[in-house]
């Protein structure tokens, strides 16, 4: 009878033991979001134009360009800061009430253009660019939710450049393309803005090269302003 008491007061204490031990629960890990898996594409859409002391020129408020741009961001340890080098090309089209000749050297053609039924007429150039940013984030952590603030420079070779006028002849419209345009400057160069909130922002950018080399064409200088869509 003694054994059968004491068989049974381990069994008890067994149960208590076992209903006494913690229970751990697991918790799948989170992802941490970091700048280093941000921005990473950037999407730039613009509006483009030209300064230029010529009063006679007048630009067309629909000139416009895009941007494509893949940036690799480090992150300055753990401030704010990165440092984001890519790759990318721009495609600028500037549309204006001349025609673009070449006569020994790029030159405007007005009166050419006021007697021709000219509907459209632009010069396009398309640069293959490294661009690089200094960037501020005011989460880091978070940056799909966080104010961004970037300054930059970007320089570029030229891999593209061609004037296209669209034109009425009779009762047919007709586009005609030039690329022979060795006039436009090889390289382009210079700083840009990018601020927002998450993926979008608005940017900025000014060249210090002009669209033609020196001693061949008209001195214009190209800057565009627009948004940006940036993020993966």
């Amino acid at each position: 009878m003694k054994a059968i008491l004491f068989s049974f007061a381990v069994l008890i204490s067994s149960m208590a033991f076992a209903q006494e031990e913690e229970v751990t629960e697991f918790t799948p890990a989170t992802k941490k979001v970091t700048a280093s898996n941000q921005d990473r594409i950037v999407l730039d859409f613009t509006f483009d134009n030209w300064k230029n002391d010529i009063d006679q020129l007048k630009t067309k408020w629909y000139s416009r360009g895009f941007g494509f741009a893949f940036m690799y961001d480090v992150r300055l340890k753990e401030s704010k800061f990165s440092v984001a080098p890519g790759i990318g090309f721009t495609s600028n089209s500037v549309f204006f009430d001349a025609l673009l000749v070449d006569t020994g050297k790029a030159a405007f053609d007005y009166a050419a253009y006021e007697t021709r039924n000219i509907k459209k007429s632009k010069f396009n150039t398309v640069f293959l660019e490294i661009p690089l940013e200094l960037r501020f984030r005011a989460n880091p952590d978070n940056p799909a939710k966080s104010f961004k603030f970037a300054i930059g420079f970007k320089a570029g070779l030229r891999i593209d450049a061609k004037t296209k006028i669209k034109e009425e002849i009779g009762t047919q419209t007709k586009v005609f393309k030039d690329k022979r345009w060795e006039d436009a400057e090889t390289f382009r160069a210079g700083p840009t803005v990018r601020m927002g909130y998450g993926p979008f922002n608005v940017i900025g950018f000014y060249s210090i090269t002009n669209v033609f080399k020196k001693g061949e064409g008209p001195e214009v200088t190209p800057w565009s302003i627009g948004i940006s869509l940036n993020g993966l």
